[in-house]
């Protein structure tokens, strides 16, 4: 049988696109556990130490080795699929052995994350101390925290009979219920001590007020600078939003009319004076009243049936 044959086509090309796959390249991390050993935060016979990042999806079971000639150094080659000259993140993880997770603070080049460089070939990270911590901190200092709940209460989106507001940060794993109290009776200032360890004197250290352990503050991580002793971090309003004080205006005083005239009279000099024809809208400055505390007004010039006093 003869074999088919299917005519040229003139001008027409079939184009064959080779798609090249992404290679992955080998790159070994590592991490400097000592420090943390001497603080017993990481125990080499009951944690285990990992890496995690995108590559990993930010979960976990990339469990890191110890080096066979430095105890104290672990060490685990991952495959990373991002191209040459990329900037990966990772962080490295503590899990202990009640499956609790500690993860490094704000350990990157001005960023939180840690970042490296992808090479075109397989590479070895140097080594690093994990939260950046290569000297014994000591005991910890002990920090009080304030926030003025004052805007949440006036909202009534607080309420001090039920609710609750605490502090967390990397001092206690981002994970702290203890309740902040009253400085006193009646105040809207709420405070409370933690004891800021693992951290050296003179860090940058991050923290969140949250309510009823569930609605955190909006916004990026408050921060303070870590002292040598005991210190009180400034009062913070809860989302740094203040009250509206509305201040006491004064009674406005109208006289009865004679010949045709009548005059306005009130206390305060810096309050705004204010007519309207329609009580419910329409409502606008009366001339000529800022910074008065009287006015006469004629019956003939002054079509206004409703006068106020407002906040400048």
């Amino acid at each position: 049988m003869k074999p088919t044959h299917f005519p040229a086509i003139p001008g027409v090309f079939l184009p064959i696109l080779l798609v090249q796959p992404t290679l992955a390249i080998e790159v070994t991390f590592q991490v400097n556990l000592s420090i943390q050993e001497s603080l017993e935060r990481f125990v080499p016979s009951e944690d285990i130490i990992e890496v995690r990042g995108p590559f990993t999806g930010w979960g976990g079971g990339t469990e890191l080795e110890q080096d066979a000639n430095n105890p104290s150094i672990y060490s685990l080659p991952l495959e990373v699929e991002d191209g040459e000259g990329a900037f990966v993140d990772y962080k490295f993880v503590i899990v202990d052995s009640s499956n609790v997770v500690i993860w490094e603070s704000e350990v990157g080049d001005g960023q939180d994350n840690r970042a490296f460089e992808q090479q075109a070939a397989d590479h070895v990270l140097p080594p690093v101390f994990f939260d950046n911590l290569s000297v014994d901190p000591g005991a910890g200092t002990d920090v009080t925290f304030q926030v003025d709940m004052a805007a949440r209460i006036h909202d009534d989106l607080f309420d001090p009979e039920v609710d609750y507001v605490s502090v967390r940060g990397p001092f206690n794993n981002w994970e702290g219920n203890e309740p902040l109290v009253r400085i006193e009776e009646g105040s809207t200032i709420y405070q409370g001590t933690a004891t800021v360890g693992f951290i050296l004197p003179g860090s940058e250290v991050p923290y969140k007020f949250i309510i009823n352990s569930a609605e955190w503050e909006n916004g990026d991580n408050r921060e303070f600078e870590l002292a040598e002793n005991a210190q009180m971090v400034p009062v913070r309003f809860f989302d740094d939003i203040e009250p509206i004080i509305l201040l006491p205006l004064g009674i406005l005083r109208i006289s009865p009319v004679i010949d045709g005239s009548f005059t306005l009279m009130w206390d305060s000099a810096e309050a705004i004076l204010q007519g309207s024809t329609d009580f419910e809208e329409g409502w606008s400055e009366v001339t000529d009243a800022a910074g008065q505390t009287e006015l006469t007004l004629s019956t003939d010039l002054a079509p206004m049936l409703f006068f106020r006093l407002a906040q400048p």
